[in-house]
């Protein structure tokens, strides 16, 4: 809140249940972005085992709001290989998310809260952008696949921040694009 750059941080656990605060893991993003704004960030692991995180954040260069890319082979070491998104104006991307579902890859985002899809047929571009891409699942939506159903959980908020629960279920087209 200072303006000062923003840490990427992590914690740890050994049981997905207990997670304590990794003091000797801290990284700032490239003067490039607005790294007082880097937050967010989302990991996941490729087939190749690269591991591959996304920070919401400005590029500077472009004056837009983004997804900086950045890949690490040990989870310990991290470079940027650009944006894996950019928005069409100075709005940050916000609490993205990824998954992968009938061959076609999805990234998801948030714009002033509301979520929106994009897909491809390659892990991480040539991004296509539906007709309709909002999610209609309230603010900040995340996904999981569930029995081989896709699941999308959000929030109505209730005076302000977080409120109320909602579920929303989206089915595949052949082309990618989803019906919810």
């Amino acid at each position: 809140m200072d303006g000062s750059p923003a840490p990427i941080r992590r914690s740890v656990s050994a049981d997905g249940f207990h997670f304590k605060k990794d003091k000797s893991f801290s990284f700032t993003l490239s003067e490039r972005y607005n790294r007082a704004s880097a937050r967010d960030p989302k990991v996941v692991k490729s087939v190749d085992g690269l591991f591959h995180m996304f920070v919401t954040t400005t590029d500077k260069k472009i004056g837009r709001g983004c997804l900086a890319h950045l890949v690490s082979d040990d989870g310990e070491s991290w470079r940027e290989v650009g944006n894996i998104y950019e928005s069409p104006d100075g709005r940050e991307p916000e609490c993205s998310d990824y998954f992968e579902f009938g061959g076609k890859y999805y990234l998801i985002y948030s714009l002033s809260g509301v979520g929106h899809y994009l897909y491809s047929e390659e892990p991480f571009s040539g991004w296509v952008a539906p007709a309709d891409p909002v999610i209609p699942c309230g603010t900040v939506p995340k996904a999981a696949i569930w029995r081989g159903r896709i699941i999308f959980a959000g929030f109505r908020g209730i005076g302000g921040y977080a409120g109320t629960m909602t579920f929303k279920e989206a089915w595949q087209n052949p082309d990618g694009t989803l019906r919810f």
